[in-house]
């Protein structure tokens, strides 16, 4: 019989951790305010999309820092689709310092 392998040992975030991505991500998005804002609020005669104070995003980081997906936190729910699909897929990608594993953070972004 072959031995058996050991299965690594789940490897979980901690606090600080959680913390200092999410302030990386936070800052990162930020920078991109304008950006947010001109494109999907962009001033034209009749536009009648309220832009919120703020909105929040989930982003997902691999373990090198690169962002891996961006979506809305369920706040943002009561935006327009072509709002919502403008704030997800616009700017760019997020690049952190790398936190060793797969993780998840809010972020919000103050526009006004």
């Amino acid at each position: 019989m072959a031995p058996s392998t050991p299965t690594p040992a789940p490897r979980f975030a901690s606090p600080a951790l959680i913390e200092r991505v999410q302030q990386e991500t936070t800052v990162a998005l930020q920078a991109q305010r304008e950006v947010i804002s001109s494109r999907c609020w962009p001033e034209q005669p009749g536009h009648t999309v309220a832009r919120p104070r703020s909105v929040t995003f989930q982003v997902v980081f691999d373990g090198q820092g690169q962002e891996m997906s961006r979506s809305l936190a369920e706040e943002s729910g009561d935006l327009p689709p072509s709002v919502q699909a403008c704030l997800i897929n616009m700017g760019e990608a997020v690049r952190i310092q790398p936190p060793g594993l797969d993780l998840s953070v809010t972020a919000t972004v103050e526009l006004r």
